[in-house]
């Protein structure tokens, strides 16, 4: 028992690095070392394992004094799964043009497997950046806005793009399998200026 919890431990440790990074080893480790405890995994595949830490993380003992803990480990989680994600075949525009501009908007369309799309109350994406890009810089504010955030990645490479909302509305919309009117409509709802 000690062994598996040793080890579940270990791996949630390496999903995890840069929240390791941000607040410490210790936190990170003593929270991962409960998580196992009080949720082990449900399910064999140890790839899918950790999902609900960031919740369990943020509620932490010292974690309070880092407001966006959670969304940081949100979106480390994501980008861990995105990663390891394989792109599926693209959808070429000639093809998407013989749809038919009279059943476009009726269209429902599949975004690659390797693309997410997170919105968060603080700018964790600059902090996510700074880390991947092994920047330590002698000043840093994070600042607390709205961060409508898409990440995309494959193969080990990943990207943070930061959208406007109706371009995040938009393309969430598709993602939870909406036409491309209904998603258009979201998008102009959040953004009248979406084009």
């Amino acid at each position: 028992q000690r062994h598996y919890e040793a080890s579940l431990t270990a791996a949630l440790r390496q999903k995890f690095p840069a929240c390791r990074w941000l607040v410490g080893d210790a936190l990170v480790t003593a929270a991962a070392r409960a998580y196992v405890r009080s949720e082990p995994p449900r399910r064999p595949c140890i790839a899918e394992y950790g999902g609900t830490f960031p919740q369990h993380l943020a509620r932490w003992e010292g974690a309070g004094a880092v407001p966006y803990l959670e969304a940081f480990a949100r979106l480390e989680w994501t980008v861990g799964q995105i990663s390891i994600a394989v792109d599926g075949p693209p959808l070429s525009w000639p093809s998407l043009c013989r749809v038919g501009s009279e059943r476009l908007l009726d269209t429902h369309l599949t975004l690659q497997p390797c693309v997410r799309y997170l919105r968060f109350p603080w700018a964790v994406d600059d902090l996510m950046v700074l880390y991947m890009n092994e920047t330590e810089p002698e000043r840093f504010t994070l600042s607390r806005c709205d961060a409508p955030i898409e990440v995309r990645g494959a193969r080990g490479a990943v990207s943070l793009n930061r959208l406007d909302a109706g371009t995040f509305a938009f393309r969430n919309a598709l993602t939870a399998g909406d036409t491309i009117g209904v998603a258009a409509d979201v998008a102009l709802d959040a953004y009248p200026a979406f084009d």
